[in-house]
């Protein structure tokens, strides 16, 4: 099956659509009215909430009972945490955690 090109610009200038969409929609909705109280908590928690919830699922396969007992796992969330700390930026700190992830894979 041959796709060319003009179904490629399609499919892409649809999906920028739709993403633009998605994105502008609460613009939308709550421009004309006040923020309602639950979604100003909403923007307080959520961010906090998403990323516990994402280093638990990181998590949820490490075996803590065997050699080497989580440790590359344990040192890399530490090495995210130390890294961010230090630099307050999102991509120091998933790349320092990544190349001692990686690093610590390889070792251990």
């Amino acid at each position: 099956m041959k796709i060319d090109t003009a179904y490629s610009f399609c499919v892409i200038l649809i999906c920028a659509v739709v993403t633009l969409f998605t994105r502008a929609l609460p613009f939308i909705v709550f421009s004309r009215e006040k923020t309602p109280e639950y979604i100003k908590y909403l923007s307080a928690v959520l961010p906090r909430t998403i990323m516990v919830i994402l280093v638990l699922y990181c998590l949820r396969g490490t075996v803590f009972s065997e050699r080497p007992y989580g440790a590359g796992e344990i040192l890399s969330c530490l090495a995210v945490w130390g890294a961010h700390e230090v630099s307050r930026n999102m991509y120091v700190s998933i790349i320092a955690g990544t190349v001692c992830y990686m690093l610590l894979t390889r070792l251990l």
